[in-house]
């Protein structure tokens, strides 16, 4: 069998339930370059720290739970130090690894050693240099004719300015198009831009190009409008058509046309639906101000809304409260359940912490297991300790994952503006050795005897 494996065109590992290498290939062998023989050895002893710890992860998913995964060439181009046969270089092989979990045949000596039931783990791997390489090569094909695009995208423009074969390209253009004398006169309209600004195109020409946009468009952009023409610069503003929900967004934008004594003579404008590129522009912006699992702010948002909630404080003489959560053992949530339940207890605990402030209040995921909530107008010391007690009794709830049911603990420190500090850090800083020093008493008073308020994880296992 072993024979038959040499001749395939691709890598092949195949390690036992230790992660110990039983068989390697001949195309594995003539790319390992002055490795030791690596039959009866460890993964990670044959090449050591010089494997992307990700294939070394997937390895342990597969042999202990029978996960297989792609380690492709597009995100993880050198999983292992291989090389290419004949090449002195010191630049690695590029390569894409699947990792398959298998059972040895019944009847071999592996399947003997580590019984029935037991897996194995695969490699295969696929030398993806070429393929790597056309890839580069047209990725640059196509920066090219992007390059290319835009300059005859250049030239159609000059010469639609300046020819009569302007009107045809105008009809076919994916974008709308309009020209207007040098009074703003609309002398041109293509059936795109009517389109997307629901104007019959006829009925518009020779009346001012503003009167197809709607009433209050109009009385916002006239002065722009007006001072961009006066003084023969390029006009650009953006216009929202229709109801909430269902909007569509235009961005207008119009140039001078000039004549041979550099006179303007009229202009022509664009309309382009930008919808998608500003719902692009809206996600992009979530993503950099919230935490991608619970929804929360993430610090740096957090920070800037402290910053504006202290200065509006300053300004109306209100409190700014900054409450410091953190769970308890969560770190042993994920070493004995894992991390998705560990992500279960951390959206839970979110949730729970939005649900007990108020609308205005804002809650922040800090990292880890850290929680921060900001409280603009903060009421009196009884109202925030009421609130204090009704978040740790909430997170404290039971949560059912699975078959499994978690007490999740907390403790919270609050700092007060102008009480304890002026500035955020200081705030936050307070705010978090109050939360320690609570975290500390219970833990005192548990090492008393006490009885612990909060139990962690009740007998039922994680299935």
């Amino acid at each position: 069998m072993h024979h038959l494996l040499d001749t395939i065109d691709f890598g092949l590992l195949v390690l036992d339930r230790d992660a110990r290498i039983v068989m390697a290939n001949r195309w594995v062998r003539e790319r390992m370059r002055s490795v030791p023989e690596p039959v009866g050895r460890r993964l990670a002893d044959v090449w050591g720290g010089s494997i992307d710890p990700r294939l070394l992860f997937a390895v342990r998913e597969c042999l202990e739970f029978g996960h297989s995964l792609r380690l492709s060439h597009a995100f993880h181009p050198v999983p292992l130090p291989l090389f290419r046969p004949g090449d002195a270089g010191d630049e690695r092989m590029r390569h894409a690894v699947d990792v398959i979990a298998t059972l040895p045949p019944q009847g071999s000596p592996e399947g003997a050693r580590q019984g029935n039931g037991a897996l194995q783990c695969v490699l295969q791997i696929r030398d993806m240099s070429e393929i790597a390489r056309r890839e580069r090569l047209l990725k640059d094909q196509a920066r090219q004719l992007r390059i290319e695009l835009q300059r005859a995208t250049e030239v159609q423009q000059e010469l639609a300015r300046q020819s009569l074969r302007f009107r045809e390209l105008a009809r076919q253009a994916s974008v709308g198009l309009f020209e207007t004398d040098a009074q703003g006169q609309l002398s041109y309209c293509n059936e795109r831009c009517a389109q997307m600004l629901h104007v019959d195109a006829l009925a518009q020409l020779g009346r001012h190009w503003l009167n197809m946009l709607p009433g209050d468009d109009v009385a916002r952009l006239g002065p722009r409008w007006n001072a961009a023409s006066s003084a023969q610069v390029r006009f650009a503003d953006e216009l929202c058509l229709g109801a909430s929900g269902a909007e569509t967004w235009l961005r207008i934008e119009a140039g001078p046309i000039l004549d041979a004594h550099r006179l303007p003579a009229g202009f022509i404008g664009t309309v382009t639906d930008v919808t998608e590129f500003r719902e692009h522009a809206r996600r992009n912006e979530y993503r950099a101000n919230h935490d991608a699992l619970t929804g929360l702010v993430n610090r740096e948002r957090f920070a800037e809304r402290v910053h504006a909630a202290i200065a509006e404080a300053q300004r109306l003489g209100q409190r700014v409260a900054i409450l410091f959560l953190d769970l308890n053992h969560f770190k042993q949530i994920n070493d004995e359940h894992g991390h998705a339940v560990g992500d279960t207890a951390l959206k839970a605990a979110a949730q729970r912490m939005r649900r007990c402030l108020r609308s205005d209040d804002m809650v922040a995921r800090l990292g880890g297991d850290e929680f921060a909530a900001l409280i603009p107008n903060a009421p009196e010391d009884a109202s925030l300790e009421r609130i204090l007690g009704k978040l740790s009794k909430a997170i404290a709830l039971p949560l059912n994952v699975g078959s499994c049911c978690l007490r999740i603990g907390c403790s919270v420190g609050m700092a007060i503006y102008p009480d304890h500090a002026a500035d955020p850090a200081s705030l936050l800083a307070h705010a978090d050795e109050q939360m320690y020093q609570r975290k500390r008493q219970a833990h005192a008073a548990a090492a008393a005897g006490a009885a612990p308020r909060l139990r962690l994880v009740e007998e039922a296992p994680l299935r």
